[in-house]
């Protein structure tokens, strides 16, 4: 089986898993700003594409590679691959659900405590030689403990 990856050789390298089919497998990388044209030719014969999250695989793609039965997005998002043109041609299409969501709880949480202990504010003010102005106010304000308040999120 042939795999063509749009992405970096190195993390394709780093997750590849230790599996036979995947070291059997003849695999063919291209960056993700690679041209159209760059990738038909890297893929010709392959069957399936594993895309960074953020690249683009459009019909002239699809078209250029016929044997392809899968497109594989890295990530969470899909939204650079054309899926009607996959529709129209049969390939399927999959993404990786999920899988960042640990990094996206913590990413939250780390916003919180920004916006908690004024980040950009006072990483503004002191590039500008201000932090002791933005320090004072911030404690006559009152600034408590995250542990003093509720948090919560809203939404999704």
């Amino acid at each position: 089986m042939k795999v063509l990856f749009i992405g970096d050789m190195k993390r394709v390298r780093l997750y590849q898993p230790d599996l036979p089919i995947a070291s059997e497998a003849e695999i063919s990388v291209v960056p993700i700003e690679a041209s159209p044209e760059e990738v038909i030719r890297a893929g010709r014969g392959a069957q399936v594409a594993v895309c960074d999250a953020i690249a683009k695989f459009g019909a002239q793609e699809m078209d250029g590679i016929p044997t392809l039965r899968l497109i594989m997005s890295e990530g969470v998002a899909y939204n650079g691959i054309d899926l009607a043109a996959a529709r129209e041609r049969g390939i399927a299409v999959c993404n990786q659900k999920g899988a960042n969501a640990s990094a996206v709880a913590e990413h939250t949480v780390m916003l919180m405590l920004a916006l908690q202990r004024h980040l950009l504010t006072g990483c503004r003010q002191v590039k500008s030689g201000h932090q002791i102005e933005v320090k004072k106010k911030i404690m006559l304000e009152g600034m408590h403990e995250l542990s003093e308040l509720s948090v919560g999120l809203i939404g999704f």
